[in-house]
């Protein structure tokens, strides 16, 4: 993106604003979201494929993330 690409394997763009939970990327915060939270957890995802998976800022992609993601998907 712009005159200086990153190093990553996914071109980082700053105008695009990623959606809290939207683990895949879609613009949509939905069940996809969780089983793409879930498989990077137990590493059979891909964990660039992250997203804004770790919901509490923790560093850390846990069950409490799934959690989180299920109470925002239920408005909870």
């Amino acid at each position: 993106y712009g005159s200086a690409p990153d190093m990553g394997a996914f071109e980082f763009n700053p105008n695009s604003a990623l959606l809290n939970g939207d683990v895949n990327g879609d613009g949509t915060v939905n069940i996809g979201d969780i089983v793409n939270l879930i498989a990077i957890i137990l590493d059979t995802q891909a964990p660039e494929l992250l997203g804004d998976g770790d919901l509490n800022d923790d560093g850390l992609l846990n069950i409490s993330d799934v959690v989180l993601l299920v109470n925002l998907i239920l408005d909870i």
